[in-house]
């Protein structure tokens, strides 16, 4: 947040957190003089017992006698009660469902990441082998979203008169596994026209696989009961 000062207007910032970031110091650092910008912050239970019992709706109070925050509380379409913790008092409590809705895509990156990409999940246990399996899965990341952009390009032309009820993108999956298999052939190629030829071949592949969007979607989190997701030198994306 310090290094965004002169790069933002942090007066007009809105920071968005999930479940278990909140703490007292954070928010105390977003509202002092130095940031003085604006939090939105999901609350797990038993964080503090004020807030738990809170009742539902919007009411404020008074954390440890010194920091005045907005609860806002609501029930989610799976049966689950959200808690949210803010110090944006102005705005309608019916808009803050979709307000920390809007951190999603940063969820769905971290999706890709980690569980398609299997960043954590390295090749070796030096620090060079660790860094090199880093970089490679944050530079094939940007590679896909950019893929991404580009087949999905095509497939609103392809579709825009069919009367589809969902519109449609192009499946993560099937550019991972493209892109894994034929990407690094594909710009090592010597001769500029094959070397496009062959990135347009991906990108036609990419945009034949699609997946509707279905807006509002929730979908239930699995627990996993392992503590480690992955095994040591395992990884299936090499």
């Amino acid at each position: 947040m310090k290094a965004l000062k002169g790069k933002i207007n942090l007066n007009d910032a809105l920071f968005i957190f999930d479940r278990g970031y909140a703490s007292m110091q954070l928010m105390k650092a977003i509202t002092s003089e130095e940031i003085n910008a604006y939090f939105l912050m999901r609350v797990r239970r038993k964080f503090n017992l004020q807030i738990d019992n809170a009742p539902q709706g919007s009411s404020i109070i008074t954390l440890a006698n010194e920091l005045d925050v907005r609860i806002i509380k609501f029930i989610l379409p799976s049966g689950e009660e959200e808690t949210l913790m803010t110090n944006l008092y102005d705005l309608d409590e019916s808009l803050f469902m979709e307000l920390h809705f809007k951190r999603w895509p940063i969820e769905v990156k971290y999706d890709l990441v980690k569980n398609k990409l299997e960043l954590p999940n390295f090749t070796g246990w030096s620090s060079n082998v660790i860094r090199q399996d880093f970089w490679i899965s944050m530079l094939l990341a940007n590679v896909a979203a950019t893929a991404k952009m580009e087949a999905d390009t095509i497939i609103r032309k392809e579709r825009q008169d069919k009367g589809n009820k969902y519109e449609y993108q192009a499946n993560v999956n099937t550019i991972i596994a493209s892109l894994r298999s034929r990407f690094a052939d594909a710009i090592f190629q010597e001769n500029p026209r094959k070397r496009k030829r062959e990135i347009n071949i991906i990108i036609e592949e990419i945009s034949k696989s699609v997946v509707p969007i279905r807006k509002d979607r929730h979908v239930l989190r699995k627990q996993s009961k392992r503590k480690v997701k992955y095994h040591h030198n395992k990884k299936s994306n090499v």
